[in-house]
């Protein structure tokens, strides 16, 4: 057994290592494993928030996600958030049932900070350009898009590990607000029965497992 174990690991990292020389020349970030390359997580007990700067919440305590690396550059996720609120009232998208959002994103790495090799995955809405919501009788609009982390980098996740993607902001404003050598801001905007946009962040963060070895290479 410690010989196929040790034998696995040089493959792993011979793997890793040609894929990480083959995107040097790169000027993204990639994924290295096969495509497409899936995973899913099942209910997931844990909160996440949907901010305005005018301080306009909605909190919801639990989701459940469905993922897929699409290409060297781009991966589909799929977030259903559960028993969603704003101020007591229940937030629905169009279409669901009560409390429930359903967020279908796609997204496109890039560098955070190239250096550092942080990288991230700017998200927007992939089947329209924005999400309607209703919170207790009033109508929202979100549109925009926004970047969250991930991590590890430069080496070959094998099942059953995972990677990190988290999504951060505080009081409204998304962190990062934009890739390394692009303009910015990337964000979030939220229209409340038809008012201004206001600008928007998205707190949230879970594992990623898929169902073959992938990497992440910078």
């Amino acid at each position: 057994m410690k010989r196929t174990r040790l034998v696995l690991s040089g493959i792993a990292g011979m793997l890793a290592a040609s894929a990480i020389a083959a995107s040097s020349a790169s000027a993204f970030p990639l994924f290295s494993g096969q495509t497409p390359n899936s995973g899913s997580l099942g209910l997931t007990i844990k909160p996440t928030i949907v901010e305005t700067v005018g301080a306009h919440k909605i909190g919801c305590p639990s989701y459940e996600t469905v993922y897929e690396v699409r290409s060297t550059e781009r991966m589909h996720l799929f977030i259903i958030l559960n028993t969603c609120t704003s101020k007591g009232a229940p937030c629905t998208s169009a279409g669901q049932g009560r409390g429930t959002i359903v967020l279908e994103l796609e997204g496109r790495l890039g560098y955070v900070n190239r250096a550092k090799r942080q990288v991230g995955l700017l998200f927007g809405f992939a089947s329209s350009a924005s999400e309607n919501l209703n919170c207790g009788g009033v109508r929202e609009h979100v549109l925009g898009s926004m970047i969250g982390t991930i991590s590890p980098v430069d080496k070959v996740v094998v099942p059953p590990e995972h990677f990190t993607l988290t999504f951060k902001q505080s009081k409204g404003i998304q962190t990062p607000v934009a890739f390394e050598h692009e303009e910015g801001p990337d964000s979030l905007y939220t229209s409340i029965e038809g008012g201004p946009e206001e600008r928007t962040g998205f707190s949230w963060g879970t594992a990623l497992t898929f169902s073959a070895e992938e990497a992440v290479v910078g």
